[in-house]
């Protein structure tokens, strides 16, 4: 085989591998792009919009339970939580 079509042959091989690992590349980002807009993004969403803050920690600072009026589910999960502290102290 002639020098040139060795020196050829090789960097045909080159480019196909460079485009190989390239295309590979994009695969995976995408794939984890994916991942993150349709399952770990909302997860994150739901926990940041189920939030509570305790009522002990606002009014020791001095303020007060107006949070509790907007958000009725965290006052009905306060409740059974002031119960069991109060015979505790």
């Amino acid at each position: 085989m002639k020098p040139f079509l060795t020196y050829r042959i090789f960097i045909l091989g080159m480019v196909c591998a460079i485009f190989g690992a390239f295309t590979l590349f994009l695969v995976i980002g995408g794939m984890v792009s994916l991942l993150f807009r349709y399952y770990i993004i909302p997860i994150l969403r739901m926990s940041e919009s189920s939030r509570c803050s305790p009522t002990s920690t606002t009014s020791s600072r001095g303020g007060s339970n107006v949070l509790y009026g907007f958000l009725p589910g965290c006052s009905l999960l306060q409740r059974p939580t002031t119960a069991q502290i109060s015979p505790a102290s």
